[in-house]
């Protein structure tokens, strides 16, 4: 169902730090929201409403039951013909929402895995045990049971991609490859252009749901710095913005996620700003893809 068919933008805030080596991003979505982002979307051209937050979790302890009804909630958004924006949040946030999105659907959905890093560790092959650093395996059915545990379709490889990675262990490219994940380093989007990634991905997605999972670490930390785990020399801003120009509105997407904001990182509202301007440009009409 096209956005401009669907009654709202629902946003859901993920105020989850549990995953990541130290707290802040559990802020995340709060500070998004005091600062304006509606008004965003509203230039945008979009209908805009917020999702309770729900309890804080900043213990890995704690994380379980959380996914549980995060993944519930965004399957209910999806099955009510909205769009969910998730905002988190670190990104074990991940493990849920796209297995609620899963669950709505009757089908996992395709995905676009735009991030730093390949996130695909399990317990055995992660050095720092930071849950953020395994969604993917997760989704993939792999690795850690809290995250992949979580009830859903689990991903099928062939309709995953990952782009922008330039930070990450062998362990977790040997498994994306054993796998058939389709994986793009930052230095084959430096080639060519995300967009053309991004363009051949939706392409291939054919008549499949998909959504768009975007870890802000994919940008250099020089222009994003609220992050828990940045990593020199990545995207630039506008690279990013030109790839997600009205993706949301593109057939077949389905739910936008935004995680590893940390506000208590950021610089003058560098990364908070560049989260706005995603957000509006994700969601604004693009001329070039209207039929």
């Amino acid at each position: 169902m096209p956005l401009s068919a669907k009654r709202n933008v629902r946003c859901i805030g993920a105020p989850i730090s549990a995953g990541a080596p130290f707290r802040g991003t559990e802020l995340g979505a709060a500070a998004l929201r005091s600062a304006g982002l509606d008004r965003r979307l509203t230039e945008a051209g979009v209908d805009t409403c917020w999702e309770t937050f729900g309890q804080i979790i900043c213990q890995a302890d704690e994380l379980g039951p959380w996914l549980a009804d995060h993944a519930a909630l965004c399957a209910q958004v999806v099955g009510d013909g909205d769009f969910p924006l998730i905002l988190g949040g670190d990104h074990s946030i991940a493990a849920a929402t796209w297995r609620g999105v899963g669950r709505a659907l009757g089908q996992a959905p395709g995905l676009l895995w735009i991030d730093a890093h390949l996130d695909a560790h399990t317990p055995m092959t992660s050095p720092s045990g930071n849950l953020h650093g395994m969604p993917v395996a997760a989704l993939l059915g792999e690795g850690n049971s809290i995250l992949s545990g979580v009830a859903g379709p689990s991903l099928e490889a062939a309709n995953l991609v990952l782009l922008a990675g330039h930070s990450h262990e062998p362990a977790e490219l040997a498994l994306l490859r054993r796998l058939g994940v389709t994986i793009h380093l930052l230095n084959e989007i430096r080639e060519r252009s995300l967009s053309a990634f991004i363009d051949e991905a939706c392409r291939n997605f054919g008549e499949r749901p998909w959504g768009v999972s975007l870890d802000i670490d994919a940008v250099d930390p020089t222009h994003a710095p609220g992050v828990s785990t940045p990593v020199a020399g990545g995207l630039l801003p506008e690279e990013l913005l030109s790839g997600l120009k009205g993706i949301c509105r593109r057939p077949g997407c389905v739910a936008l996620e935004i995680a590893e904001f940390n506000p208590e990182c950021d610089q003058a509202g560098m990364t908070r700003y560049l989260i706005e301007s995603i957000c509006q440009t994700a969601f604004a009409e693009d001329p070039a893809q209207q039929p």
